[in-house]
This record gives structure tokens, C-alpha cells and sequence, in this order.
């Protein structure tokens, strides 16, 4: 497999490591569950004579879970189709970095007045730079990588990210700032980590690919390619790939409806919603925020979850270290299908686990069966299922569409998410274990799906893969949704 080049390892470096404090700041959601609860209950008995019982404390987080998405579809309807105008690296850098240091500050001001309004402020602004994180700063990497290693570099920061959020694990630990007078510390960290990446990300070059497509003069693309993919690099023929890519499609910003009328983007595009779906609609929504409170509910205290959690994180970290060359040697598709079969398996065991609570109560083998699906939704995420919409875009969509593909995979993800979070809050009571059975049904029929219909993408110019995409009687495809494709492959512009 290639190497990448200083520059682009430097990138890499800074988005994964010193850019994972919009992960650190989810965090505190997903980890600190008791002493937010507190803080919640403190600031509403405090402002508004509120006392919380069990069910309003699971209605408080469902709705501090909907603020973060709301900031989110904010941000994808309004600021990231500025990428285009504004450039990849004014958003992934300097739109990213700021906003998160607003939503740091916010974190630790809400603490000291005890104020769960400023704390709401703060996670809208999280929501806010979430897609920037999941989907700007990905494709940022994936258009200064080469095509050979365009996966192992996205994947890359989502690797390094990963292991930062492990190492932050050990930050919500009760002895450390796990307790209802220090959780706010982690905003202070994470204001840190935001200053230096703003720094360091400031040296990094523009994308070539996003240069060239904005016809920057040469010179300046021509010394970016040089940057990423190393000065003995082919120049002249990266640029007659970028040309083929951008003459896939006639627009330079192409809408989604135009992405829809077109048959072979529309396969491309379906495949991306399923992706938000695979994700959203999933054991993994569920417990990114009830994760504690149904491991206590299967017998653990507070203290042996977070515990577990860190264990089985660490545990993990073969997966996080080898995906990206697994991505460029073993390929995607064979990656996302086995991360699906755990989202299936994941689903059962939550099932399993409610009903064994249900009919003899927390125990032993409720304890266990939440190992095991805290281990497998742990696989599934690191194998695929949290980026995998955004490896289909990289490597299925040209520049022209990209925004708009970003923003179905994105807006799909939290429109279905909140109502995961709000349905799964409000439905459990009533249903008890068969809330889990639509979710065992759905992921099987994504499975089902992209068993058919997702092709191996891996070490292929995007127009190479636009072409496989569209003629599925030579990738051996069979489209559930595009129409008959006999359209010549000018149709869709002229290389």
C-alpha cells in the first residue's frame, strides 16, 4: 500500500488527534449520566421549583440528545453547502475550531451559575460543528489523498479519533472528573485542544481537488497535489482524473433533485441514505444515550459501566488501528457488510436482554447479554457503520454533488435519530422488549440491500466508480431502484 506523504500524515494527525475535542464534548452526554442528571435536577428545582422523577430525567436527555441534533440540521441545511464557496479547509478548520471553543466556554459557564439553558446553548453549538466533523473535514482528507489510499486517510482520522475518545473515556471515570463538582473540566480541556488545532490547522494547504474544481490558477493546485501526494507525484494525470470526475455531471453544484433524475447518481444516493439509516436506526442511536441507565437497569452500577465501557473500548483497539489498511486490503464492501451483520446481532442481544429482565429480573445473565451487545454495537461502529456514508461519498460522488449527497446522508441521520431517541424514550414503557424488534427488521433488510447493490470501491478514480455504479451488468450489481441504464456515458457530460 502507498504511503502517505509527510504533509498529508500531518493532516491527518492534526484532524485526528487535536480535532477530536468535538468527541470529547459528546462525551459528556454519553458518559456522565449521573452527574447531569444532578446538574439537571439542581437547575431546575433551583429556577423553576422542578423536582425530576425517573421518567422526566429520561425525557430531560432525549430532549438534551434533540437540541445536539437540531444544532446539527441547522448546520447542514445552512453552513455546509458553504463548502463550496468558502472552501473545504475554512470549514473543517476555522468554522469548526471557533464554534467549538463558544460551545466549551458555554459547558463550563452552565456549570458554575447552574444554568441547564447554557448548557442546551452549548450543545446546539455541538450539533452544530458535528456535520463540519463527520462529513466537511472527511471529505477534506479524502480530496488531498490519492485514490490508492483515499480510505485508509478518511478512515485514518477516524481511527486516531477513535483512540482519543478511548483515551478521553478515562476523563468521565469517578476518579477523575466523573463527579458532580468536576464534569465541566472536560469543557476546559476540550478548549485547549481547540486553540492548538486552529493553530496547526491553519499550516495545512487547501485541497487540490477543491482548487482545481474552483479553477484556482494552476500554480496553486498544481503545488497543493505536490503537498498531499509527494513532489515526484504525477501531476499531469491526477489533473486529467480530476477532469474526467468533474465532467461526470454537467452542473457544478448539482441539487438533490438533479442528483434524483439522474439514475446512476440515484443509486448512488439511495445507497448513501441507507448508510444514514444503517447508523441512525440502530442499537447504537439507542445506547448513545441510554447506555448507562440500561446497564444499571441489567444489574451494573454506575461505576462498573463506565468501567466496562472503557474496558471493552480498549479491548477495541485492533479494529481502530488496522481498519484503514483493512479498507485498502481487504475493501469496503466486505468491512460494511460484516459491521451490518453485528448491527443485526447487536438488535437481538437488546431484545434478549429486556426480556430476560422482564421475566426474571437484573442478574447474571442480563449483565452478560449487555456485554456482549455493548461488544458488537463496539465492532459494528469501528468496522463501518459511523462512516460509511461518508466513504460512499467520497468514492461514488463528484465534486458537484458532493453537498448535496452530504446533506441527505446527514439530514437523514438526524431526522431518524431524533426520532430514536424521542420514540425509544417515550415507546419503551409501553413496549418493553418489542421496542427492539423494528430495528432487528430494518437492519436485516439494509443488509439485504447492499448485500445486492454496494460495490468494492476501493483503490478507484471516483469516475471509475461512477461507471460501475452505472453499468451493473459488469460489476454484477442488480439495482433495486435505478432505472434501465443504456444511456451512453456522455449523457452525463464529456470527458
Amino acid at each position: 500500500m502507498e504511503l502517505p506523504s509527510p504533509w498529508l500524515t500531518f493532516a491527518i494527525l492534526v484532524h485526528g488527534v487535536l480535532g477530536s475535542y468535538v468527541e470529547m464534548l459528546s462525551l459528556i452526554i454519553s458518559r456522565l449520566t449521573t452527574p447531569l442528571n444532578h446538574f439537571y435536577n439542581e437547575s431546575l428545582t433551583l429556577h423553576y421549583g422542578i423536582s425530576l422523577d425517573e421518567r422526566g430525567v429520561s425525557e430531560v436527555m432525549s430532549l438534551v440528545g434533540n437540541v445536539t441534533l437540531i444544532g446539527s440540521i441547522f448546520s447542514t441545511i445552512f453552513l455546509l453547502p458553504k463548502m463550496d464557496n468558502w472552501g473545504r479547509k475554512y470549514i473543517s478548520v476555522y468554522l469548526t475550531g471557533f464554534t467549538s471553543m463558544i460551545a466549551s466556554i458555554l459547558i463550563v459557564i452552565s456549570k458554575h451559575i447552574v444554568s441547564v439553558e447554557s448548557f442546551f446553548v452549548a450543545q446546539f453549538f455541538i450539533g452544530a460543528v458535528t456535520p463540519f466533523r463527520n462529513g466537511v473535514v472527511k471529505l477534506y482528507i479524502a480530496e488531498c489523498s490519492p485514490d490508492s489510499i483515499r480510505g485508509f486517510g478518511t478512515q485514518s482520522v477516524t481511527a486516531l479519533a477513535a483512540l482519543m475518545t478511548l483515551v478521553s473515556t478515562l476523563l468521565s471515570l469517578e476518579q477523575v472528573f466523573g463527579t458532580d463538582d468536576r464534569w465541566q473540566n472536560i469543557g476546559l480541556i476540550s478548549l485547549c485542544m481547540c486553540i492548538f488545532f486552529v493553530i496547526f490547522g491553519s499550516l495545512i494547504p487547501e485541497s487540490p481537488k477543491y482548487l482545481c474544481f474552483k479553477n484556482f490558477p494552476k500554480e496553486k493546485t498544481t503545488n497543493s497535489i505536490k503537498t498531499f501526494h509527494g513532489k515526484n507525484s504525477d501531476v499531469q494525470k491526477i489533473l486529467e482524473d480530476y477532469s474526467c470526475e468533474f465532467h461526470l455531471t454537467k452542473s457544478t453544484s448539482m441539487s438533490f433533485k438533479e442528483l434524483w433524475s439522474d439514475p446512476t447518481l440515484r443509486d448512488s444516493i439511495f445507497l448513501i441514505f441507507i448508510s444514514a439509516m444503517v447508523h441512525s436506526f440502530s442499537s447504537y442511536q439507542i445506547l448513545s444515550l441510554n447506555n448507562l441507565p440500561l446497564k444499571m437497569r441489567y444489574g451494573f452500577t454506575n461505576s462498573d459501566a463506565l468501567l466496562l465501557d472503557t474496558v471493552l473500548g480498549f479491548s477495541s483497539l485492533p479494529f481502530v488501528v488496522l481498519l484503514p489498511y483493512l479498507l485498502e486490503k481487504v475493501g469496503r464492501r466486505k468491512l460494511f457488510l460484516a459491521a451490518m451483520v453485528l448491527n443485526v446481532f447487536s438488535s437481538f442481544l437488546m431484545f434478549f436482554a429486556q426480556v430476560f429482565f422482564i421475566t426474571v429480573g437484573p442478574g447474571m445473565i442480563t449483565r452478560s447479554i449487555a456485554i456482549f451487545f455493548s461488544l458488537t454495537n463496539l465492532v459494528a461502529i469501528f468496522l463501518g457503520t459511523g462512516f460509511m456514508g461518508i466513504i460512499l461519498i467520497a468514492d461514488l460522488l463528484p465534486p458537484s454533488g458532493k453537498v448535496a449527497a452530504t446533506q441527505t446522508l446527514l439530514l437523514s441521520t438526524n431526522f431518524v435519530s431524533m426520532g430514536v431517541n424521542f420514540g425509544f424514550a417515550t415507546l419503551e414503557p409501553f413496549f418493553g422488549a418489542f421496542i427492539h424488534v423494528p430495528f432487528v427488521i430494518g437492519q436485516g433488510f439494509f443488509l439485504h440491500y447492499c448485500y445486492y447493490n454496494l460495490p468494492e470501491t476501493k483503490g478507484l478514480a471516483v469516475y471509475e466508480n461512477f461507471e460501475q455504479i452505472r453499468s451493473p451488468q459488469g460489476s454484477g450489481r442488480h439495482s433495486l431502484v435505478g432505472e434501465s441504464r443504456n444511456q451512453s456515458f456522455s449523457s452525463y457530460g464529456s470527458v
